[in-house]
């Protein structure tokens, strides 16, 4: 609670998910610039262009063979390379995009298993290719209901879909490709669903953003962070307070957390694999915990208060032209009245001596 007297204030909130820490705003350290970034273990071209750090790919089981539900050869054009089988219907002409995104995913797989200790899907293991299908909606014949994502077909096995021209995009193929190596997690505290559900999509959107960080759209959900600052971390698809709205700025969030991972591996220094190690721990504990344990009670707390004042400064710890391309983002497809930066405001004709809460619903 809080009593003014002659001056205006804003009341933003920040909600934290451990016991409260709080630097003051005019403590912090002045603007991060892109230089400061403790890390380029992710280097990637300001055009997106692949730039591998792989110098030994991981290990493919030999002899794979096709088993797919959504049809074979030769009714269906397929290109192959280690684990993975590119499917297409061959009235579409995808021979060159298959190789580039046979690259990308040669790429993803040797980052994710090499570099952040992850593991394959189930496929390779049980002697098969791991699918990837191109489709066209009602243009060809896979599933008119096929979105852009990772399923499970009738055999059990994982594979994914990508709408023609996601197939060609670079973010996409990365984030959704890192999907594919949580598929065998063993931690039930990692699952996709509660107060984890958040933690799959944002650590996938940060892997993805790790390789090209100087990319304009990089941090494009960034909005929905600082456009309701009070909903909890771990707010998510099906982890909601009853009555929240369903929009943008409320649906995207926990792809926008993304935000704080990468604040906290290249900014705050916390080690990579603090961020990727739980999903194959086989632990009970939720990934916040799990950050908890790892890094320190005393650094994270640190950590997210000093993440969450840095947004408050217009997210300075990101590029402008980000920023910028966020707030686009913010006006194109988020609801005004669904936006609440802040709390309450106050101008300079005082309170009178009374105290002042703000909505029960914001806090």
């Amino acid at each position: 609670m809080c009593i003014f007297k002659n001056f205006m204030v804003v009341i933003f909130i920040v909600l934290l998910p451990f016991t409260f820490y709080a630097q003051p705003v005019n403590t912090l350290t002045n603007s991060i610039s892109a230089g400061d970034r403790t890390s380029n273990k992710f280097p990637g071209g300001a055009d997106g262009a692949l730039v591998s750090i792989c110098d030994t790919p991981p290990d493919v089981p030999n002899d794979l063979t096709f088993k797919s539900q959504f049809g074979e050869t030769p009714e269906l054009n397929v290109k192959t390379r280690n684990i993975w089988a590119i499917w297409w219907y061959p009235q579409f002409d995808h021979d060159a995009d298959a190789e580039w995104l046979l690259d990308q995913l040669d790429d993803v797989r040797c980052r994710a298993i090499n570099e952040l200790g992850m593991q394959d899907p189930p496929n390779p293991g049980r002697g098969y290719f791991y699918n990837v299908y191109i489709h066209h909606g009602e243009d060809d014949g896979f599933p008119t209901w096929w979105a852009n994502g990772q399923g499970t077909d009738q055999y059990g096995n994982p594979y994914l879909t990508l709408p023609n021209g996601a197939h060609l995009d670079a973010g996409n193929i990365r984030h959704e490709g890192f999907h594919i190596f949580q598929y065998s997690a063993n931690s039930p505290g990692f699952s996709y669903s509660g107060d984890s559900q958040w933690y799959v999509e944002s650590s996938a959107q940060w892997f993805s953003v790790s390789q090209d960080a100087s990319e304009t759209g990089a941090f494009v959900e960034a909005g929905a962070i600082d456009g309701n600052p009070h909903l909890a971390l771990w707010h998510s698809f099906s982890n909601e307070a009853p009555g929240d709205p369903t929009d943008w700025m409320f649906q995207v969030r926990q792809y926008g957390m993304h935000t704080y991972l990468y604040y906290l591996t290249e900014f705050a220094g916390m080690d990579r694999d603090i961020i990727t190690s739980g999903f194959y721990t086989a632990t009970n504990k939720s990934p916040q915990q799990y950050h908890f344990d790892n890094a320190g009670g005393d650094n994270l707390r640190k950590y997210f208060a000093d993440w969450a004042a840095h947004n408050t400064a217009d997210f300075d710890y990101l590029l402008p032209a980000q920023v910028e391309r966020a707030r686009l983002e913010v006006q194109w497809v988020g609801d005004p009245d669904n936006i609440h930066p802040y709390v309450a405001e106050y101008y300079d004709e005082g309170t009178e001596g009374n105290w002042k809460r703000p909505p029960a619903s914001l806090t």
